[in-house]
C-alpha cells in the first residue's frame, strides 16, 4: 500500500509541476508569440480560453494517471513484471489520453490566424505527457518497469 500511496503522491507532484508548465506556456503565448485571434476575440480572451482549457487538460491527464496507478496496484498482483503484460495497458491508456486531450483541446480552443491553436494543442499534449509519463516511473512495484525508459530511471533512483 505504501508504494501505491507514493505513486499517488508522485501523480500529485507532477500535476502541480504541470501548473508551472502552464504558467510558462501562458507567458510564452502572451509575450513571445502573437497568436492573432480572429476578429472579435482579443488576445486576452484567447489567453484566458487557453488557460481554462489547459487546466481541464491537466485534470484529464491526472485522471488517466490515477487510473494507471490504480490498475497497476489493484489488477496486476504478480511477482514478476515481465509476466504482467502491463505495457499494452499502459500504452493503450497513454494513447487514449493523447486522443482525448487533443480532441478536447482542438474543439474548445479558439481559432487564430497564426498557428496558435496548433501550438495550444501541442502545449496541452506536452503537459499531459509530462504528468502521465513522469508519474509512471513511480508506478506500483508490479508495473514499475512498464513505461519505456523506466528501467534506466528506476536504477538511478534506487
Amino acid at each position: 500500500m505504501t508504494k501505491y500511496i507514493i505513486g499517488l503522491i508522485s501523480a500529485a507532484v507532477f500535476f502541480l509541476i504541470g501548473f508551472l508548465l502552464l504558467w510558462a506556456e501562458t507567458w510564452y503565448f502572451e509575450n513571445q508569440l502573437d497568436v492573432s485571434p480572429f476578429a472579435g476575440t482579443s488576445q486576452q480572451d484567447w489567453l484566458q480560453n487557453f488557460s481554462d482549457v489547459a487546466y481541464s487538460q491537466l485534470g484529464t491527464a491526472l485522471v488517466f494517471t490515477l487510473a494507471w496507478h490504480s490498475i497497476g496496484y489493484w489488477y496486476y498482483k504478480i511477482d514478476r513484471w515481465q509476466k504482467a503484460g502491463g505495457r499494452l495497458v499502459w500504452t493503450a491508456l497513454f494513447v487514449f489520453m493523447l486522443i482525448v486531450v487533443a480532441s478536447i483541446g482542438w474543439t474548445y480552443t479558439y481559432p487564430t490566424q497564426d498557428s496558435g491553436k496548433v501550438l495550444a494543442v501541442g502545449a496541452y499534449l506536452l503537459n499531459a505527457v509530462f504528468i502521465y509519463y513522469g508519474s509512471s516511473f513511480f508506478s506500483p512495484t508490479t508495473v514499475k518497469y512498464v513505461a519505456p525508459g523506466a528501467m534506466r530511471v528506476n536504477r538511478i533512483w534506487s
